[in-house]
């Protein structure tokens, strides 16, 4: 019986130590291989939002300042085969048992509703007056924006989204020192919008708009795992922006598709950023999307859309819906300038167009015939891409 019990053990031994002697040699193959240009052996999917700095400068100046061990030494630690493995269990762990997140900014809410604490302090800050307050700070620059456009017989539109703290309150509001009222709170947005438009601002309110679907629809128009809006609430919202359109234009300028939908178990990365960021080895993404088809009356190919310049400057909710006028709508001139200066998308699939638009790309948008400016609720007349807009026009 001792000698059948003692039989295993030499084998674990020899596995273990077979364990030690790979890990090294797998680390200095993943070196080889990263300097190569080609991805290392892991036991685990790559970390989501970390970079690091691999670029090594053998120079005496970089050893003196200290950079070039740290190169090497970040270089090495990617290169380990265990390390994107113990990340994901630690992480894991914690958020399991202790429903901890991995990332500072990460707030994890009543039914493992994910969110950013950005957004949460933002919201338990709002105060009454302070819609008035922000409203008169983005006003100039609004009404010389519009006044520019509609000056060149161009469509304006300021479009408000929606922020998922304001969607989904009853997920997070109990876990976080609120100071504010629940009507302080759910006022905000309609003060900040009445304050613009009775200065003569056009104001798409698709903030407003969705928090309305919720009890309509009778769903959530926010994934569990994700920050921003799902297909549902901003195909909505771009229905509502194509009214908007026409009726400025005073004529079908863009024809307008029927919206259908019907839920998924197949989460495209925008439904589930928060999730995958929390770099865990199984990611809470155990729900169900909306996913968005658009009827047109004809294909896209010869319709006038196609000709229509536009364009779209706005944060990362404006990717959906420049993604959606694209497809659902034919205008394939359509660009988004994301926060006006890093980076343009457009294109069927919809995609990163250009790093860090030229001068050329900026001076395009003062002859747009659409245009699109987006701020989402929670940073609501406090966008720096709004002033340099501004400042664009004016001097060029």
């Amino acid at each position: 019986m001792n000698r059948l019990s003692l039989r295993p053990w030499p084998l674990l031994r020899l596995l273990a130590a077979l364990a030690l002697v790979a890990v090294p040699i797998l680390t200095f193959w993943n070196l080889h291989l990263i300097n190569k240009g080609r991805r290392p052996i892991t036991f685990a999917q790559p970390l989501v939002g970390v970079t690091l700095n691999q670029k090594i400068e053998w120079s005496w100046q970089a050893f003196l300042k200290g950079d070039l061990q740290k190169a090497i030494s970040e270089r090495v630690i990617e290169a380990i085969p265990t390390r994107y493995f113990l990340v994901r269990l630690n992480n894991e762990l914690r958020f399991r048992f202790f429903d901890e997140p991995s990332i500072p900014d990460l707030f994890i809410g009543a039914g493992r509703q994910l969110s950013a604490k950005t957004y949460l302090n933002e919201y338990c800050q709002r105060r009454s007056g302070l819609a008035k307050e922000r409203a008169e700070t983005v006003l100039p620059a609004l009404l010389q924006i519009q006044s520019h456009y509609q000056a060149n017989n161009a469509v304006f539109i300021y479009l408000i989204t929606p922020s998922k703290i304001a969607h989904l309150p009853q997920h997070f509001v109990d876990r976080w020192p609120c100071r504010s009222s629940e009507a302080e709170r759910a006022g905000f947005v309609p003060e900040y919008v009445a304050y613009l438009r009775a200065k003569g601002i056009i104001v798409v309110d698709a903030a407003g708009l969705v928090h309305g679907l919720k009890t309509a629809l009778k769903t959530d128009l926010f994934p569990p795992g994700g920050i921003h809006w799902d297909q549902l609430g901003a195909g909505n919202a771009m229905l509502a922006v194509v009214d908007e359109i026409n009726r400025q234009a005073q004529t079908a300028l863009v024809a307008r598709p029927s919206l259908t939908y019907s839920k998924s178990s197949d989460i495209p990365p925008t439904d589930r950023d928060l999730a995958e960021l929390m770099n865990v080895l199984w990611p809470p993404i155990d729900y169900k999307i909306p996913r968005v088809q658009f009827q047109r009356e004809r294909p896209c190919s010869g319709r006038p859309e196609q000709t229509i310049k536009a364009a779209i400057v706005g944060s990362s909710f404006s990717n959906t819906i420049a993604e959606q006028l694209i497809e659902g709508t034919c205008l394939t001139n359509l660009r988004l300038f994301f926060y006006l200066m890093l980076e343009t998308y457009g294109g069927s699939p919809f995609r990163v167009l250009q790093k860090n638009p030229t001068n050329a790309d900026l001076d395009s948008l003062r002859h747009v015939q659409i245009m699109i400016m987006e701020e989402n609720e929670s940073f609501a007349g406090q966008s720096n891409f709004i002033e340099a807009l501004r400042k664009l026009i004016a001097t060029r």
